[in-house]
């Protein structure tokens, strides 16, 4: 019998991990909707929104501006003036 080295071990470990994340990462999406087709979604817990292409959609919240910011660049100056002097 072999003896486990461990470079075996981490290899192991990070492909396992790799597989595991992606696979949930692609079936994810495809569960979830299949859940909501057969009316079998908790409502208990939070269900995430996935858009048509499987990304999931993050809600931000509103997004607030404050009143006194100015859209303009003051920060531009126009040095045209300074050349004709």
């Amino acid at each position: 019998m072999g003896r486990l080295r461990a470079s075996d071990v981490a290899t192991l470990c990070a492909v396992l991990f790799a597989g595991v994340y992606g696979g949930t990462r692609f079936f994810e999406p495809m569960i979830i909707d299949k859940l909501r087709e057969m009316d079998a979604l908790r409502d208990d817990i939070p269900i995430p929104v996935y858009d048509k292409d499987g990304n999931r959609v993050i809600d931000l919240g509103p997004t607030i501006v404050p009143k006194n910011v100015d859209n303009t660049d003051n920060n531009k100056t126009n040095n045209t003036d300074e050349k004709n002097i």
